[in-house]
């Protein structure tokens, strides 16, 4: 079963001291590099990785941007962060976006391996669940056109898979099995995961009230949405501002 991990820091040793302490033993056939969050970015939609362990602090896109960037592309990515940093609100930030571990340098062998070893098990059970073969999984390119068609429609209210289905031609009850196979879950979730990702950003990076975001995101119905973010996020859109002020008031 091919396993592969993308290592993304912005020092040559680091990298190089990741690739020494991961354990052969693991089955990892391929890992790739990345000098900051977004060459990780291009290097994820090039060789599509099963696991990403990335620094917290990197220049251009850091870890945070990077995660939510990265799982709204591909929401079944683990990704295991690496940090200097132990105070634990970063750690809660990291989690609430999708980090699977969040590792302390200097980084341990042991706990590198610990981490790679439960999302190596992760990918095999999903891979297993749905029933993912290599030859399978031949059929990801139009998978890929799709999720990136999405992510660049996330705003439209209209879309959903009969529109995806009908932009691509194909079956919308095809579409649906096809992209439950391949991402690994339902198209609906995937569409929910994908617009409280974009909504994120725009509470991290923007002014804009809860309505606004759910507009942008392509959600006319501002509490259903905000049900949804809850439902997703495990807290309110009012509670995640105020952690997002937090951070920033912490960082003055």
């Amino acid at each position: 079963m091919m396993i592969k991990v993308l290592v993304i820091d912005d020092e040559e040793k680091t990298r190089g001291l990741i690739k020494l302490l991961i354990n052969k033993e693991l089955g990892i056939n391929m890992i790739c590099e990345a000098t900051n969050g977004e060459e990780g970015i291009a290097v994820i939609k090039q060789k599509y990785p099963d696991i990403v362990i990335t620094d917290i602090k990197m220049p251009i896109v850091d870890g945070l941007e990077l995660t939510q960037k990265a799982l709204a592309y591909n929401p079944d990515l683990i990704i295991i962060m690496i940090s200097a940093y132990e105070e634990f609100e970063y750690a809660q930030r990291a989690i609430k976006l999708g980090v699977s571990d969040y590792l302390l340098k200097p980084i341990r062998k042991s706990e590198l391996n610990e981490a790679l070893e439960k999302a190596i098990m992760r990918v095999k059970e999903r891979r297993l669940k749905y029933g993912i073969s290599e030859k399978e999984s031949a059929s990801r390119p139009v998978i890929q056109q799709v999720l990136e068609y999405v992510r660049e429609h996330l705003s439209d209210q209209d879309l959903s898979l009969s529109t995806v289905a009908a932009h691509f031609f194909l079956n919308s009850s095809y579409l649906s099995r096809l992209f439950k196979r391949e991402v690994g879950e339902p198209f609906i979730e995937y569409l929910t995961k994908a617009r409280i990702e974009r909504a994120i950003w725009y509470l991290e990076n923007t002014d804009k009230k809860a309505y606004e975001i759910a507009e942008l995101v392509g959600v006319v119905d501002a509490t259903y949405f905000s049900k949804c973010f809850k439902k997703n996020r495990g807290m309110s859109i009012h509670d995640y501002k105020k952690v997002i002020k937090n951070h920033k008031y912490n960082l003055e």
